[in-house]
């Protein structure tokens, strides 16, 4: 085992060195002190050949989760492993996989990561460790050629591979002899990073399971992730399976100590003060990896860093190519979306130590390997503790390592005690949704086609815990088809023959867009990203280097760019949602005002954008006169969400609603990009004749996924959060009144009946 090592001067201090000199001032500090490892004896119910060589390996044993672990796999049972990041938990993996190679070489091994990158970076250790052994692994993803897919199932015994290829080839395919008969051996199905499983990603990847499970013979299941909230519940809904779980508390691995410092670069412009920051760090030899909470923050931070200015100078045109960029690495951007030769590229560079620094987006908060990362930066508080703890692992992880903390939103107060206190906060549970109509329709149709390619070998039992409605459906697909509303014929019109390729395991019935600059793919963007990265007209950053969006063609679903200078453009948003009162599942109010939760419908609009270049600005509205839309870009959704409204009251600002929503997201853990804010009309108003209309906080996912239902519960206490929190920043005095005012009203709601029902 790896011994602890506590000297931390030399990068500690050049890390205290460099912000000094820099003139950021430490607002808060905290030690996160080191520890040592807890042993225990190597499972004495392995085969033979794997208890010696992990005698040889491990002649102190193994750490103490790993036993436990390991000695529950082998008893074929399934598994959670919910230790800290950099625990080894990769180890029991593949233990539990060579155990049932061992005893069957005709067993077939699945390993999903929820990222290509990370499969990438587990290849080399599973390859070391089975090698020895005779048993092969392969990295199936989107880059393997079809024709050589197949081949690969017949000649390995474990392949690493996304649920994506999995729901998008391997399930749509089952009538291969090939695909078939890996399906008949599978043995293990390991499920990394699990808590990645939220969301519209989560839902699906629920659904995934059981219609793998229902495929063929049983398989056994060993899941893992260093931040799950509510674990027990969580894998089960995931997974429709009761795991025996291995917890934090379990932990034998040794820990580093890592230091925390939350800074503030004080008066100083705060984005000029970040690059000058992540400069002077690489200059002083500090590695580091730098979290940003968008890709376009991530691509601009980056543009600076790379250009040798402190601002973005819009007439520079001297443009060094991306290829140029990756030869010689200095600091660079990694995000989704980047094609996977650039992305290995980026991550050999990290790996080698070739590459000071990366601003990264959550990509990267998954368990890539980055050896001796000496400091992570956090460029404003994470979303979420689970994406706080994810991207502290990254250091610390085999050498002593630190944190800068810069708390953009004043989220934390009361110095050295502030900090602990927000770090000792719970890690919030995750978000599935598996009523949801539209993302469970989608899933009807893989498993009905699922079911007519395996005949008899398929089962019902894995849906078991699926709604009524899911049987419903799935029967009436199977029996021959069935009379659907209109919303549910046009997913079924959409999927034709091929419902897998159709529907896209992250964005549901929604495609993603390819960019193009000259006949070259530069990456993939999803809809949402669309409306604030790359809408007509947009510049649109990628590997650190500017492109102007010429083309956006829905048809297709490509979008073409073409080089342009560093500006930056901001796109102008309206979204509009519409609701009736008489189909509230919920409804609270008081004299003069009301709270609505349920089905709704939402425009979201790009009207044009705003546009700087250095010290000048402009506004470009689409239009017969626009060089880039002749009319807004829209985008339409049917999904679920929040509305409220008071009456006779001073309309609430749009900063308040903002602010409403991001106490709502850090409280709850829901990531801010699946939730929208807009303004929402409703004919019926229980007051008077005429319309009314107020806020609302809506899923940004077609369909929704009721990302919203802990704000319908707990709405007046979150506006109170929201309220204090505007006061501790000395907020703007009409937001301040207008939080007040519904603080006040909303906590005397009470819920109502009859609300808006037709006459």
């Amino acid at each position: 085992m790896t011994a602890i090592t506590t000297s931390t001067a030399t990068i500690d201090q050049r890390i205290a060195s460099v912000l000094s000199q820099a003139q950021w001032n430490t607002t808060a500090k905290f030690q996160q002190p080191s520890h040592g490892q807890v042993t225990a004896p190597i499972p004495t119910n392995l085969h033979p050949e794997l208890a010696a060589r992990l005698q040889v390996q491990y002649p102190d044993g193994l750490y103490r989760h790993q036993a436990m672990a390991i000695e529950h796999a082998v008893q074929g049972l399934d598994v959670a492993l919910t230790t800290p990041t950099s625990s080894g938990k990769s180890l029991v993996f593949m233990t539990s996989a060579l155990q049932i190679l061992l005893a069957d070489p005709t067993a077939r091994i699945v390993a999903l990561y929820p990222m290509k990158a990370l499969s990438n970076d587990q290849f080399g250790k599973w390859q070391a460790n089975l090698a020895s052994s005779g048993f092969k692994v392969a990295v199936l993803d989107g880059d393997v050629p079809m024709k050589e897919r197949s081949q690969l199932l017949a000649e390995h015994h474990v392949l690493l591979m996304t649920p994506d290829v999995l729901h998008t080839w391997f399930m749509a395919n089952l009538h291969q002899s090939a695909i078939r008969a890996f399906r008949n051996q599978l043995r293990l199905v390991i499920l990394d990073e699990a808590h990645v499983y939220d969301g519209v990603f989560g839902t699906s990847t629920a659904c995934l399971l059981r219609r793998l499970e229902a495929c063929g013979p049983q398989f056994q299941l060993i899941a893992s992730s260093a931040t799950i909230g509510g674990v027990d519940s969580f894998l089960t809904q995931l997974t429709g399976r009761i795991l025996t779980v291995i917890s934090a508390k379990h932990d034998g691995s040794p820990r580093h100590e890592v230091h925390w410092r939350k800074i503030s670069a004080g008066a100083a412009n705060a984005f000029t003060a970040r690059v000058e920051l992540m400069k002077s760090l690489a200059q002083a030899g500090v590695r580091f990896i730098a979290f940003a909470d968008s890709r376009k923050s991530a691509e601009l931070h980056a543009a600076a860093a790379r250009r040798g200015e402190m601002t973005l100078d819009p007439e520079d045109e001297t443009f060094a190519e991306a290829t140029e960029l990756l030869a010689s690495p200095g600091i660079l951007p990694y995000r989704s979306g980047f094609e996977s030769s650039d992305r290995q590229k980026i991550e050999q560079a990290l790996s080698s130590g070739e590459l000071r620094g990366v601003i990264a987006t959550s990509a990267l908060e998954l368990g890539v390997d980055i050896p001796g990362i000496h400091c992570v930066m956090l460029l404003g508080t994470p979303p979420s503790q689970k994406s706080l703890w994810q991207r502290a692992g990254r250091t610390g992880r085999n050498c002593p390592g630190s944190i800068l903390f810069i708390d953009d939103t004043s989220a934390i107060a009361g110095g050295n005690a502030g900090l602990v206190a927000h770090l000792k906060r719970p890690i919030e549970a995750n978000h599935l949704s598996l009523d949801n109509r539209m993302l469970e329709f989608i899933h009807v149709l893989c498993a009905a086609s699922e079911a007519a390619a395996c005949g008899d070998a398929w089962s019902l039992a894995p849906f078991a815990d699926m709604s009524p409605r899911f049987h419903t459906l799935l029967a009436g697909e199977r029996e021959g088809g069935q009379m659907l509303d209109q919303e549910l014929f046009e997913l079924k019109a959409k999927a034709g023959d091929n419902p897998h390729r159709a529907f896209s395991l992250r964005s549901g019935k929604e495609s993603n867009f390819e960019i193009f600059s000259q006949g070259q793919k530069l990456g993939t963007i999803s809809f949402p990203q669309v409306l604030r990265e790359a809408y007509p007209g947009a510049v649109y950053y990628h590997l650190a280097t500017p492109y102007r969006v010429r083309s956006l063609k829905r048809t297709n679903a490509t979008i073409e760019v073409t080089r342009e200078k560093h500006y930056t453009t901001t796109p102008v948003m309206q979204s509009m949602v519409f609701v009736k009162l008489n189909q509230a599942e919920s409804v609270r109010s008081g004299d003069n005002g009301f709270l609505y939760s349920g089905d709704l419908q939402v425009t979201e609009r790009v009207t044009g954008f705003r546009e700087k270049r250095g010290s000048a600005a402009s506004l470009e509205i689409y239009g017969s006169y626009s060089t880039y839309a002749q009319r807004p870009f829209d985008r339409w959704l049917r999904s679920t969400g929040v509305c409220w409204t008071l009456e006779g009251s001073t309309p609430m600002p749009e900063a308040a609603g903002e602010r409403i929503l991001t106490t709502y997201c850090n409280r709850f853990g829901v990531c801010r990009g699946d939730l929208g804010l807009g303004r929402f009309q409703c004919q019926q108003n229980p007051y008077g004749p005429s319309p009314v209309n107020g806020w609302c906080i809506y899923d940004r996912i077609e369909g929704g996924l009721r990302l919203t239902d802990e704000l319908s519960r707990h709405f007046p206490s979150v506006v109170q959060d929201t309220l204090q929190q505007a006061l501790t920043d000395a907020a703007d005095l009409a937001v301040v009144q207008s939080l007040r005012t519904l603080a006040e009203t909303s906590a005397d709601w009470v819920q109502q009946t009859g609300l808006g029902q037709d006459a």
